[in-house]
């Protein structure tokens, strides 16, 4: 079971710019979907400096609470199932930095950098949905980046945003 919170953020946060001038802990995903119900994704994972990680990924529906399956594929089939899924339909491309917050970790993701649908947000990922209903954002991160909550509204679930951007251009 996922359980997460999402909130649109107006700017990175001064620790993301940070991380990209002094560290390499920086992510690269790229996503693409085969389904959308169930939202069925393949992923590469990239963290710099380390070897990338292929995977695809089941969803059920849901805002808060959604049941995940998540497995890892070999870089052939990744690429076959591009080829033969998604074919002209590019993949998003998300940049994502994590944060320790406590229990917590918070992940800030660039989405589509340097379009003209790019935005910025976090997730934070709880154990149960009570903890989730607990939590609060820390304060240096509300006083940065002004976050909007997000979770409930799907507009902004990935799936959703690939089509919008890759099926209806």
């Amino acid at each position: 079971m996922e359980i997460e919170r999402k909130f649109l953020l107006k700017s990175l946060p001064k620790k993301c710019m940070d991380t990209m001038v002094i560290d390499s802990m920086a992510t690269l995903i790229r996503q693409g979907y085969i389904n959308m119900n169930p939202e069925v994704r393949i992923v590469s994972k990239h963290v710099f400096g380390k070897e990338t990680k292929y995977m695809m990924t089941i969803k059920s529906d849901g805002l808060l609470s959604r049941e995940e399956i998540e497995f890892n594929i070999d870089r052939d089939k990744f690429n076959k199932l591009r080829d033969n899924f998604i074919k002209d339909y590019s993949m998003i491309n998300k940049m994502y930095y994590t944060f320790i917050d406590g229990d917590f970790l918070i992940e800030v993701s660039i989405v589509d950098i340097g379009t003209d649908t790019s935005f910025i947000y976090a997730e934070v990922e709880f154990k149960s949905e009570e903890d989730s209903k607990l939590y609060k954002l820390p304060d240096w991160f509300i006083e940065e980046c002004s976050p909007i909550e997000i979770t409930n509204d799907s507009s902004y679930k990935m799936k959703n945003y690939w089509l919008r951007t890759r099926l209806n251009t």
